[in-house]
């Protein structure tokens, strides 16, 4: 199969994600001279998305200091930005890019457009004050809410809900995470070190709600409660939603890719047609490691995954690795959790494994996981 610098016509890029940036600087470290183009539906140069839901939030770090690169970086690489452009649609038979008004030819395609959080399914617009988070402008509109919260119910104990319930309590709010399963973290960690960290947010004056769903979001025009299945009523003047991604991959509907979860691709992140790949959250593949199909959601599966010598990509067999600070200690998590997860404290360190604990904490087996953060005493 010809590699995206052998094959004629220009390379497009659409999604200026970090999967986007790392592309078409491996696409000009493979030799590529011709017309490189990288399409992005924000505004933005490509950005450091996980300050989003912590630092920038909190006021660590100002949006302005979350770039990836410069546009004279990309100039000096020769990548022509259309960027606050989405793509539409994808035309196999022409080999076109749909746009908003245009179409743009290409030679090989790489779809690098991640993924979109989640709505709950209550149908209608939410009332005012209710937000996802997944941009640098869906950070900012939040933050100015928080500035003036009193209450604040997060929907989902997912890494992203878990950060944001972290930094809103770190901003003086009443904190409240609404969470389906037993524990929060379960899916990400499995069940056991999920209570651990549930113990963690509660030390932060975090008020869990496990095993509970969201009848409503009550309020016109702004939210000013969240009514559960159980008919509770938590008020709140600020809901965050933070219930899962789904690939963004709405505009291929139709093209004649194969999209379960995701762009549906091969070893090396082929899509199943000649020149078109796919890489970072829009991919799944089938990791050796596991035997199975995968959609890895963090930051390191858009960093990790390099271009080949040639510019064909190369998925590297690995265990699924998350870092994430949730109130208070920092925790990294390697590996794909199991039920039968046990955790374990090791000087002053907490961790846990899927199957008997690795020598030192945080190192994965090739088909276990591991998790490790900073204890206290008290948990």
């Amino acid at each position: 199969m010809a590699t995206m610098s052998e094959r004629p016509g220009p390379v497009v890029v659409v999604g200026a994600s970090l999967a986007g940036l790392r592309a078409v600087e491996g696409v000009r470290r493979a030799g590529f001279k011709g017309e490189l183009v990288l399409v992005g539906a924000e505004e933005h140069l490509p950005y450091n998305r996980p300050p989003l839901s912590k630092d920038l939030l909190t006021g660590m770090v100002e949006h302005n200091a979350l770039g990836l690169c410069t546009e004279e970086h990309l100039a000096d690489l020769g990548v022509t930005l259309r960027l606050g452009t989405p793509a539409t649609g994808l035309d196999l038979g022409a080999r076109e890019v749909v746009l908003d008004g245009a179409r743009l030819p290409f030679g090989s395609l790489l779809v690098t457009t991640g993924s979109r959080p989640a709505a709950l399914p209550h149908g209608g617009a939410p009332p005012r004050g209710v937000h996802l988070l997944r941009t640098v402008d869906d950070a900012l509109a939040l933050r100015d809410d928080l500035s003036r919260a009193r209450d604040v119910v997060v929907v989902g104990a997912g890494f992203v809900g878990a950060e944001v319930a972290s930094s809103a309590a770190e901003l003086g709010a009443r904190v409240t995470v609404v969470e389906a399963a037993p524990a929060p973290l379960a899916r990400a960690l499995g069940p056991t070190i999920g209570e651990v960290c549930g113990r963690l947010h509660g030390l932060h004056g975090v008020t869990l709600r496990c095993g509970a769903g969201v009848a409503a979001l009550e309020g016109t025009p702004a939210v000013t409660s969240v009514r559960l299945t159980d008919g509770t009523r938590l008020p709140a003047d600020v809901v965050v939603v933070g219930i899962g991604v789904r690939p963004d991959t709405d505009w291929l509907e139709g093209s004649g890719l194969d999209l379960s979860d995701g762009v549906v691709c091969d070893e090396t992140l082929n899509a199943g047609h000649p020149g078109i790949w796919a890489a970072g959250d829009v991919a799944t593949w089938t990791n050796p490691l596991y035997g199975r199909r995968m959609r890895l959601q963090a930051w390191t599966a858009a960093s990790g995954r390099p271009l080949r010598r040639r510019a064909t990509l190369s998925p590297t067999p690995r265990n699924p690795a998350r870092s994430s600070r949730t109130s208070g200690p920092t925790s990294t998590a390697s590996g794909w959790p199991r039920s039968a997860c046990r955790a374990r404290r090791t000087n002053r360190t907490w961790s846990g494994t899927s199957k008997a604990c690795a020598s030192s904490p945080c190192i994965p087996t090739a088909t276990g996981s591991a998790w490790s953060s900073p204890w206290t005493d008290r948990i």
